[in-house]
């Protein structure tokens, strides 16, 4: 009986644990953002800026790569020694052309998912998708720059596999010896951390998606790409080579596109052997 009770607050103990990555990651995104902006708003009121609300958010992505940065050394060494993945360089088999190719195209239809949830919601909930397009472009996620490409398309993603993927999954594996349990764990969590109902609910499908991704490759190298992928068809680059109007014809053409690289990138990904797969 005393065994069992021990090993039910065990299990308690890796479940709560599984929750600190994501805690410890708002606190970090706070203060960082917190700091930033405290020290911005002194250098606006000392240059007579009337829209200190307007000024600050224009420096929202460098904030971003503050703490993008900070949360690459702490949580790269947690995961490091405290989860026991030794393997720095990513395994032979996630970096072989067709891997990386089905990755990234799964990147690509994922993508176009989503799109496709959110003209959904456009039309049932045309409010909420409003606000949430304001917010998002209010946090200059779409406005092409240098510091939304390197924290959204770059940094963002490889901290939050490191996070969720990397930390959140390993403990809520051990939390459950299931491994859908233990995907839907992190994968709420990776949902809540985006701090709002739309992105959060496309946000949970995408971390299903990637937990799975990672289970099959057993590597973070293959969650990062996806990741980064994702976040790149979907940052407004591409904005820029066809432009903001395009044609019904090339508009139905891209998601048959989408359609078939995601039925390809998952079949290669499915005849993967997780069992066989290295850690890293």
């Amino acid at each position: 009986m005393k065994d069992t009770t021990r090993q039910g607050w065990k299990k308690f103990g890796w479940l709560c644990l599984s929750a600190v990555p994501m805690i410890s990651y708002l606190i970090l995104m706070m203060v960082v953002t917190v700091g930033i902006y405290a020290i911005l708003t002194v250098f606006a009121l000392a240059r007579g800026e009337t829209d200190i609300t307007g000024y600050l958010l224009g420096y929202a992505m460098h904030c971003g790569i503050a703490y993008a940065l900070v949360g690459l050394v702490g949580y790269g060494l947690w995961y490091y020694f405290g989860c026991k993945k030794k393997r720095l360089l990513p395994p032979a088999g996630v970096c072989s052309i067709k891997n990386i190719l089905a990755v990234f195209a799964a990147a690509f239809g994922a993508n176009c998912v989503t799109s496709w949830l959110l003209a959904l919601a456009q039309m049932l909930l045309p409010d909420l998708i409003n606000d949430y397009s304001e917010m998002m472009e209010m946090a200059g996620i779409g406005n092409v720059t240098v510091a939304m490409v390197l924290y959204v398309v770059i940094l963002g993603p490889i901290l939050e596999e490191l996070i969720f993927r990397g930390l959140t999954f390993y403990y809520a594996k051990k939390f459950t010896k299931s491994f859908w349990i233990a995907n839907v764990i992190q994968a709420v969590f990776f949902g809540i951390m985006h701090g709002n109902l739309v992105q959060g609910a496309y946000a949970f499908i995408l971390g299903l998606f990637l937990g799975w991704v990672y289970e099959k490759f057993q590597s973070l190298y293959a969650t990062i790409w996806m990741h980064i992928g994702y976040n790149f068809l979907g940052s407004g680059i591409l904005s820029l080579v066809f432009g903001e109007d395009v044609s019904i014809p090339f508009q139905i053409a891209w998601n048959l596109l989408g359609i078939a690289l995601l039925v390809v990138g998952v079949f290669v990904i499915c005849k993967r052997d997780a069992k066989q797969a290295p850690v890293g």
